[in-house]
């Protein structure tokens, strides 16, 4: 089973984080000690959207459009990392794949 990259999750972390704040150069180091509730809200939907919407590859690098990646992300993980390296460590060592719902729509 094939699982995203690090430098996958670099990239969508750093596209969520652009959501709540301007960052410049390598974001590795940057913490969250500066972000309020709603920041950290914000950042971690923004996260989970982007994680949810990454087209699944196969160990054949072909894309499964009825498997998708499945990462656990709470507010209490977040308030643990202290620094956006360990968000990325974090996704990395807990991503998971999961069969997506069928969303058949029926006609009545």
């Amino acid at each position: 089973m094939a699982s995203l990259s690090k430098n996958r999750i670099k990239r969508i972390v750093e596209i969520a984080l652009h959501v709540v704040a301007d960052f410049t150069g390598d974001i590795e180091n940057y913490g969250f000690n500066g972000f309020n509730d709603l920041q950290k809200r914000i950042f971690l939907n923004k996260l989970n959207d982007l994680i949810l919407s990454e087209p699944y590859h196969d160990d054949n690098d072909c894309i499964d459009y009825s498997l998708y990646y499945d990462v656990p992300l709470l507010m209490s993980y977040l308030n643990s990392w202290s620094s956006i390296s360990d968000c990325i460590n974090f996704i990395f060592e807990n991503q998971a794949v999961d069969l997506r719902p069928n969303k058949k729509i029926q006609l009545s």
